[in-house]
């Protein structure tokens, strides 16, 4: 079983001999453009107005956040995915972390291509970056995520517990290196609920590896897609050096 990080677009994925997989779990780029730190202290040198705009201000958080296609997005988690079982819970899903506006056009999109169901998700933060906004309206901390399946519930491995459509962000243990960054321990709870050990998970949007680290390291396969060739780099080094959980391989190597 081997991880990896693909520096391409994943729209071209059918230059790469990937496979298919059980569960797809990204993060879209938001595509907020310019105004990506509109409501944060960073906009300003030292995070204070009377010093100025800083070199943040009317920037991106990366690159290729100026638009995101869903269509394109949509159609490809279809090729990828794992076609259908027949059976209840034992189906794949993809779960992808959005804006809030986005998550009414990316049920559209999904649905078009055969994702029939959904599941909203909310990460609730301890804080919020909106600081700048904290006297003139209710300020953002929170993040959204769809779950999309085809015509049956997805595999559901919550061991009897009951799991609510929100749960707590959490705080990143490694070091931000991807300004949208995930915690990892938090995707390592998704992969969890939606796979067995010696399944594979994608990332089409991999960023700095998270998915394909938290993916490696719970015993799964992973491959991510990113087409920016600095993170593409940061994320392959993050994934060669992430250990797996011994008895987690053990499990998938008996199956």
């Amino acid at each position: 079983m081997s991880s990896r990080v693909i520096n391409a677009d994943f729209r071209d994925f059918d230059r790469f001999d990937v496979g298919l997989f059980d569960l797809l779990l990204s993060d879209i780029p938001y595509a907020l453009g310019d105004s990506a730190y509109g409501s944060n202290p960073m906009w300003y040198v030292g995070g204070n107005n009377a010093n100025g705009e800083s070199r943040l201000a009317a920037q991106p958080f990366f690159s290729t956040d100026q638009e995101f296609d869903l269509e394109a997005y949509a159609d490809v988690c279809a090729q990828l995915l794992k076609p259908s079982s027949g059976k209840p819970k034992t189906d794949g899903c993809v779960i992808t972390f959005c804006s809030f506006e986005q998550q009414v056009p990316l049920i559209a999109a999904m649905r078009s291509k055969g994702f029939k169901g959904y599941m909203p998700l909310v990460f609730t933060k301890r804080s919020s970056a909106q600081a700048l906004k904290a006297n003139m309206r209710y300020c953002g901390a929170v993040e959204y995520a769809i779950v999309s399946y085809r015509a049956h519930l997805p595999m559901f491995r919550n061991e009897g517990r009951m799991v609510l459509n929100w749960m707590p962000f959490g705080r990143s243990h490694e070091a931000k290196i991807h300004p949208t960054q995930k915690p990892q321990t938090m995707i390592e709870e998704l992969i969890l609920l939606h796979t067995l050990p010696g399944m594979r998970v994608c990332d089409l949007t991999c960023g700095s590896g998270t998915t394909v680290c938290a993916a490696k390291r719970l015993g799964r396969e992973g491959v991510g897609f990113e087409i920016d060739p600095k993170f593409a780099a940061v994320a392959v080094n993050r994934v060669q050096h992430q250990p797996v959980m011994q008895d987690l391989l053990e499990m998938a190597e008996e199956s």
